[in-house]
């Protein structure tokens, strides 16, 4: 675990790290892919246009994200747990582990009762990665779905690193 938080405070800074944590602490882990996915397709638009033409300078390392926090519709609180289920979903079931985090993530977001039993019910059926992918308005809207479903899957499973890479050309998503 420390490994991991070293990992997160070189990304994103040890003081971003636990404004993250009292959130996540606060609203579920949603808020904060939302806020981590927001900020990354920030400083990519960024670089982007900031991007040298043609020049032979050695990159840059980039500077920490800044992991603004931001607000979290209900409709896309609703994408991001469909696109967390279906990832977890993407080898074939959801096991037990799985199941326990996405509960709680759906008990956490602030969406009405009958959405949450919407949620609830897809856990037995999961949606596709297609169905998920078409309630991406906008490239932010796909980085904060590609990142929710990131954040679910096992990165040692092969059906699951394939979904992930499915899932990105459904989005759209550029390669960089």
């Amino acid at each position: 675990e420390d490994l991991f938080e070293d990992f997160v405070d070189v990304l994103i800074g040890k003081k971003t790290r636990k404004k993250l944590e009292k959130q996540i602490e606060k609203s579920g882990a949603i808020v904060a892919v939302a806020s981590l996915a927001a900020s990354a397709f920030h400083q990519w638009e960024s670089d982007k246009e900031n991007a040298p033409k043609e020049s032979a300078e050695q990159p840059k390392s980039p500077p920490p994200l800044s992991a603004e926090i931001v607000t979290v519709t209900e409709c896309l609180q609703v994408n991001m747990v469909l696109a967390m289920i279906s990832a977890a979903g993407a080898d074939g079931k959801i096991d037990q582990k799985e199941l326990k985090m996405l509960e709680r993530e759906i008990d956490n977001c602030q969406i009405s009762n009958q959405d949450k039993a919407m949620l609830t019910q897809l856990l037995n059926h999961p949606p596709t990665l297609e169905e998920v992918a078409s309630g991406a308005t906008s490239p932010l809207d796909a980085c904060e779905l590609y990142g929710a479903a990131f954040s679910v899957i096992d990165q040692n499973t092969p059906a699951e690193i394939l979904y992930l890479r499915r899932f990105a050309a459904a989005l759209k998503l550029d390669r960089d």
